[in-house]
């Protein structure tokens, strides 16, 4: 009896600690809010934010221009132009990474391909006088890497170590198929490799602690061996594990986990290996002298893809449910994935109608993950669509004449109770001009639902008057200066009488610089914002 009940406990407990954590584990429900497009955007191909705090989001186009953003992603202006970019096969301006004291020393790295085929990172410096300009003339080339013969399988990505402020690149295999010149494991190479080298000064310098600088066959730049097109990777903010989408030959796709502390002086087994089946082995070591994936994929459109697309481990408040998991995609299947924070299980999500063609994750200051699509040219917010009680779809603001018309779409809608539209004049500060109720039934729909509404002159010049009113206020009390609050005061009166007298407010410099946005009203009264849009004069 003793003997029984002791069996029923081991097995009772077994069960919850081998059979249970296989469970535990539930699929997020991620989706993906389209917030930038069009508007000149061309080929997007990284994402980053400057770490200065102004919460602004930078977008690397692969034709060689960086577009610059505000904190709610309207478009400011062009950064910078890179001169002597490439764009032959998979090449061009690829990546663009802020020196850790970005803020006081104003230095900006760029990764891109020359019309030589060859891989070169350069030094800008921010422009004088202009936070959203870096200064062209300013260029300094700190590598250049020979890529002879083919223009594929240039890597892509450039970050400084979270944990070091050292400036890590990944460079792809020198291209073509199966690596002929065998540079992945050649040392003397530094195609194929993590390379990692010091840039506060130039010319750049080898930290000391690079893994192979007492080594006479393998550069001191490298910081890890035998890759083939690390084309994505990214640092875990929150730690400084590193993760590695490396594109695959004709298999298997591979993601390369390290954590922090044990990612240099390690060999990922590329052309020896590709993902976890052998590939060209002659001269090569037994396979424990390499390091595995953590995970890999076949080439199966279904439950697989052909170009994995690295991603970021999800360390944004937004969406909590998210935390923790590394959310990476396929460029040719768009499937997409995600692994669990402890590692365990790669999931494959449910195909709610991904974005086609996502070639790059990025996250800005806050944490917020984004990600850009060659398909429609898109900017898109990752989000938990279980979180969001309504999915918004797109959204434009037109003025003409003395009207704004305001067209949005939702694509699901729950528990939701009316919208409100707000307006502003800088994009910052927001004045509620409009309340329409929820036409979905009960506040619920999983269907896409028009809306539209139209203002008039004097609900337009109200908006502006109260939106002015608190700018100017603001300012006023931002002076200290008592004569300056009483002016500005005055100032902001004056418009908002203007504006109950029906006199058109907008027909004034104001006209370029109006923007709209929508509050989303639980039924509960928790409220949570769309895009902000810039209003289109016509």
């Amino acid at each position: 009896m003793i003997q029984r009940t002791l069996n029923t406990l081991l097995t009772f407990w077994a069960y919850f600690i081998f059979i249970v954590p296989v469970f535990s584990q539930t699929t997020p429900d991620i989706g993906y809010q389209a917030l930038i497009s069009g508007g000149g955007l061309t080929t997007p191909i990284d994402i980053v934010n400057a770490g200065d705090g102004s919460n602004r989001l930078f977008v690397v186009q692969r034709g060689g221009t960086i577009r610059v953003y505000d904190q709610n992603l309207n478009y400011i202006q062009d950064f910078l132009t890179v001169s002597d970019v490439g764009t032959a096969g998979e090449g061009g301006l690829l990546s663009l990474a802020f020196h850790p004291n970005y803020e006081t020393n104003g230095f900006l790295f760029v990764y891109y391909t020359r019309p030589d085929f060859s891989l070169e990172v350069a030094r800008y410096s921010v422009s004088s006088g202009n936070s959203n300009s870096a200064d062209p003339a300013s260029k300094q080339i700190v590598i250049n890497i020979p890529h002879p013969t083919f223009n594929n399988h240039n890597g892509g990505k450039i970050a400084f170590g979270p944990n070091d402020g050292f400036l890590y690149l990944g460079t792809g295999d020198g291209g073509s198929g199966g690596d002929p010149s065998n540079n992945a494991q050649n040392g003397n190479s530094l195609l194929g490799k993590m390379l990692r080298i010091n840039v506060n000064t130039l010319p750049y310098t080898i930290p000391p602690d690079n893994p192979y600088v007492s080594d006479p066959n393998i550069a001191d730049e490298i910081w890890a061996i035998g890759l083939r097109n690390p084309f994505r990777w990214s640092f875990d903010r929150a730690n400084g594990d590193m993760w590695i989408g490396d594109v695959g030959q004709s298999a298997q796709e591979e993601i390369n986990y390290r954590p922090a502390g044990s990612t240099g002086g390690i060999n990922y087994g590329w052309r020896c290996y590709e993902g976890l089946a052998s590939y060209n082995t002659a001269g090569c070591q037994a396979a424990s002298n390499y390091i595995e994936p953590i995970y890999t994929y076949g080439r199966d459109n279904t439950v697989g893809g052909q170009s994995v697309t690295g991603g970021f481990v999800y360390r944004g408040t937004e969406f909590p449910s998210l935390a923790g998991y590394y959310i990476f995609a396929d460029y040719v299947s768009d499937n997409q994935w995600v692994i669990t924070p402890d590692r365990t299980q790669m999931l494959q999500l449910p195909d709610a109608g991904f974005p086609a063609d996502i070639v790059a994750f990025g996250e800005a200051e806050n944490g917020t993950l984004y990600a850009a699509s060659l398909s429609g040219n898109t900017i898109y917010k990752v989000i938990d669509n279980a979180a969001l009680p309504v999915t918004f779809g797109t959204i434009k603001a037109t003025r003409k004449e003395a009207n704004l018309y305001i067209n949005w779409t939702t694509q699901s809608e729950t528990n939701n109770s009316h919208f409100e539209i707000e307006g502003s004049v800088d994009g910052k500060t927001f004045a509620t001009i409009k309340t329409v109720d929820s036409k979905a039934i009960d506040g619920n729909s999983s269907s896409t639902i028009n809306y539209a509404i139209t203002l008039g002159k004097d609900s337009l010049g109200m908006m502006l008057g109260i939106s002015l009113l608190a700018v100017l206020t603001i300012a006023g009390f931002r002076s200290g200066k008592k004569w300056g609050q009483v002016s500005l005061l005055v100032l902001a009166v004056f418009i908002v009488v203007s504006a109950c007298n029906k006199r058109d407010v907008a027909k004034g410099t104001g006209d370029d610089t109006l923007f709209i946005r929508i509050a989303q009203v639980d039924k509960d009264g928790t409220k949570r914002y769309s895009q902000t849009v810039q209003v289109v004069n016509e």
